[in-house]
């Protein structure tokens, strides 16, 4: 894994993923009758960051792209070089996207599998 973007790793994507699922949730208990103002607050913030490190990828996704990849060459419709380049700049985040499934997968399956072990 080379160093590139801070919130695309495995952690920062966890972080994400885990907000804005928190902020579905929420969304549920209150619909419940369930919920509190302390508890929005506390999704409001965490679903903030997260919203904030997804803007400031995407972002930084653009401004290297534009930087890489001239008009002159988006001008003439080229498609030497980067005739796949909107896949291409978010390939990193899309294998450490599959890094963090499988994951969750082996950890989701193994969880079956050591509780019938302990029965």
């Amino acid at each position: 894994m080379a160093a590139g973007l801070p919130g695309t790793g495995i952690g920062g994507l966890f972080f994400i993923l885990s907000a804005f699922f928190m902020l579905v949730v929420e969304i549920v208990r209150t619909v419940r009758g369930r919920s509190s103002l302390a508890r929005w607050r506390l999704v409001g913030r965490q679903v903030a960051i997260a919203t904030a490190m997804v803007a400031a990828v995407a972002a930084s996704v653009w401004a290297v792209h534009g930087l890489l990849f001239d008009d002159t060459d988006r001008a003439r419709g080229s498609q030497g070089s980067h005739g796949g380049s909107s896949l291409v700049t978010f390939s990193p985040v899309l294998i450490t996207l599959s890094v963090l499934a499988t994951v969750l997968g082996t950890a989701f399956c193994a969880r079956f599998v050591f509780a019938r072990r302990q029965s």
